[in-house]
């Protein structure tokens, strides 16, 4: 290969990118859209799920997929889960303080499970805002717990000693779906959206989900 500058061109911008994301996670540039989750059976909103956004001075809202890769590659999903969490539960206590009781859901990621104080930093944080930990869902996906799956597990089960919920999120795109059912005890199940979207068309989709309605039910 031959070199040429444009080809630097990426690199220079993800590692800027990086610089100012690093900053950004101390500052108010990050935020939390949060999306409803609507009952089924009364339409009401019960629960919400925290979708990290940045406010990029320059560029704009930025999106999760815009500059989480970055964050990962750089080492910083740490500190940027606090930050989310502080965000969140922050705002939970808000909500509390007007009488709104809603459940709120964060997403983690495999770093973060791998993370040894992941679980004193969330004890913190409950305590610091008074909101109760049944409060709290942390949404894994099935594809978090086969890096390290040992460890991953420890950090689980210390959640659920918090009283912390957690559900897997994705369910069914990944290949280990039961034998991680079989070494987790979650409380939730998000199917993905590749069969739910199938439902009105596909026999095939409405087996899946039906057995797995049925499978959720007889794990609790």
């Amino acid at each position: 290969a031959v070199y040429h500058a444009a080809v630097d061109l990426p690199a220079s911008s993800g590692s800027r990118l990086v610089k100012e994301l690093r900053s950004a996670v101390h500052t108010d540039e990050l935020t939390c859209y949060y999306q409803p989750k609507i009952s089924a059976t009364d339409e009401k909103v019960h629960s919400v799920e925290a979708l990290v956004r940045w406010q990029h001075p320059t560029r704009g809202l930025l999106l999760p997929d815009q500059f989480l890769p970055a964050a990962e590659q750089a080492g910083l999903m740490r500190p940027m889960t606090t930050r989310v969490l502080d965000i969140a539960l922050a705002q939970i206590r808000s909500w509390r303080d007007d009488g709104v009781g809603l459940t709120l859901a964060v997403n983690l990621s495999t770093t973060n499970l791998l993370d040894l104080d992941l679980v004193g930093t969330i004890s913190r944080l409950l305590s610091t805002y008074q909101v109760p930990a049944e409060t709290l869902i942390l949404e894994i996906t099935e594809s978090t717990l086969t890096t390290d799956s040992q460890r991953a597990r420890n950090t689980v089960a210390a959640l659920r000693q918090l009283g912390i919920r957690l559900s897997i999120d994705d369910y069914g795109t990944g290949w280990s779906s039961l034998a991680r059912l079989q070494d987790l005890s979650v409380d939730e199940l998000k199917l993905d959206g590749v069969f739910v979207a199938r439902l009105a068309r596909d026999p095939r989709s409405i087996a899946i989900v039906r057995s797995t309605v049925a499978l959720a039910h007889s794990l609790g």
